[in-house]
């Protein structure tokens, strides 16, 4: 099956509301680059008025990327998209809040698995004292 960016992708299907679970999972776990983000924001004006109608600080268009990446990966995914601009939209500068949350939350789920790893070593390797670092 064609990705949902691929000239191939059938979006008459998907505007007719025949689409398969396929479909759907295939563009849920559709990911882009953010500098195709940044790009379509500078050259698309109808991104632009999607933005003004969702609320969107104009002051955040440029950092839109930079807040919607929270893995620093150079690529955003379709919910974290969606999720994302749910989070900035209304009040400016929540934008600032919704990056900062977003990274806490990559860092912490980051260090969940460095906690395990740990109690998994110290297991391994016999040691009756289990370190309270994970708790």
């Amino acid at each position: 099956m064609p990705g949902c960016c691929s000239p191939d992708f059938d979006l008459d299907h998907m505007a007719e509301g025949m689409y398969t679970p396929d479909m759907v999972e295939e563009i849920i776990d559709a990911e882009f680059p953010c500098s195709l983000l940044n790009s379509v924001i500078c050259d698309n004006k109808e991104a632009v008025k999607a933005l003004q109608n969702l609320d969107v600080d104009p002051a955040d268009y440029t950092n839109l990327s930079d807040i919607l990446d929270p893995y620093n990966r150079g690529f955003i995914g379709v919910l974290t998209l969606v999720d994302g601009l749910k989070g900035v939209r209304g009040n400016p500068r929540r934008s600032d809040i919704i990056t900062v949350d977003l990274m806490v939350r990559s860092v912490q789920e980051k260090l969940d698995v460095v906690c395990q790893w740990t109690r998994d070593i110290v297991e391994a390797a016999g040691n009756p004292h289990k370190p309270d670092l994970c708790v």
